[in-house]
Parts: C-alpha cells; structure tokens; sequence
C-alpha cells in the first residue's frame, strides 16, 4: 500500500465516521445524548442507513492504513503486535455497522471487540515506538490508547453511552489523522 493513499484513506475513514455520526443526530431530533447510545441512531429514524453505512465505510477506509502500518512497524517486535489489532479493530467497525444494535449479541461483540482491540493496539504500538526512540509519537500513541481506556472505565452519570462513546473515540480519531497527515505529506511513518 503506497503511503501516500494509506494515509488519505486513514483520514477519510475519520472523516466518514464523524460525518456520518453528526448528520445522523441531526436527522434525528428525538436522540439524546444523556439518555442513548449512539448505535441507536443505527436502528431507529431516517438515518439508519446513513449511520451503518458510515460504520462500514469508515472500517473499510481504514484497512489499508493499518495495513500500511503493519508493514512500517513489521521491524519493531515491541510495536508489531499492536498493529495485528488494529486490523481486526477495522473489521469489527465494520460489523458494528452489519449488525445494528437490536442484533444484540454480534453487536454488542463487534462493538466491544473494536473497542478493546483499538486501546490494546494503541498502547501497543505506543510502548514499541516509545522504545524504539520515536518518543514523542510513542507517547502520544500511548497516551491516545490510555485515554480511550480510561474514559470508557469511568462512571458516568447519565443512562445512555452516547457521550463516553465519542469522548472515548476522539483520541484515536486524532491519532488515526495526526498520523494520515504524516503519511500524505511525507510518505513515511512517524512511528518508525
């Protein structure tokens, strides 16, 4: 996978996730923030397809970014085995989006699947490129991962998920385009 399409593609999968996600809760007037998750929007009202299309094409568009990730970071054994996340991270985006949130249990599974395998990659690939004297991309990639790890676990007041949800998103959305940005302008990964 040519760089330079790895990271568009990475920036673009943000891109249709976050679009996706921010025209379905304009579409949909009766969705709360405090009181649903935002897999709702993927079962009920007019964005339903919106909302699972967005899911699909935003796991999809971020494969060949990991994958061109798994290639740079194939030399850093401490770092290689957050990247094999990462790909199973994508598929499972894109079957939070085959299957709606009132297919429970393949849901609820890819749903938590994406979610754990992301912060596992993430701290992963943090610790390999910390140690592999990328320091300062080490650390961000940790803390992105540490972050997403810790806004999930905290008790949160209101009843739906719909805010932890996207709290816990934006680090790796950050990070997925900080690092999309490095490949497009320069061909090259920061984290090696």
């Amino acid at each position: 996978m040519l760089p330079r399409v790895a990271g568009a593609t990475g920036i673009a999968s943000q891109i249709a996730a976050g679009t996706t996600i921010v025209a379905a809760i304009v579409c949909s007037p009766w969705f709360s923030w405090t009181e649903n998750e935002l897999s709702i929007l993927g079962v009920e009202g007019s964005a339903t397809e919106l909302v699972r299309w967005g899911f699909i094409a935003a796991g999809l568009l971020n494969l060949p970014f990991v994958l061109r990730l798994v290639k740079d970071l194939s030399q850093n054994r401490l770092a290689r085995p957050g990247t094999w996340c990462l790909a199973p991270a994508s598929v499972a985006l894109v079957l939070t989006g085959v299957f709606p949130r009132n297919i429970e249990v393949a849901h609820d599974v890819s749903s938590v699947a994406f979610f754990v395998l992301t912060n596992l990659a993430l701290v992963v690939i943090g610790i390999g490129a910390t140690a592999g004297y990328r320091r300062a991309w080490g650390l961000a990639t940790l803390t992105a991962g540490v972050l997403m790890a810790i806004i999930q676990c905290v008790p949160w007041p209101w009843q739906g998920g719909a805010i932890p949800q996207v709290l816990a998103l934006l680090p790796w959305s950050v990070w997925t385009i900080a690092v999309g940005v490095r490949l497009l302008a320069t061909g090259s990964t920061p984290l090696v």
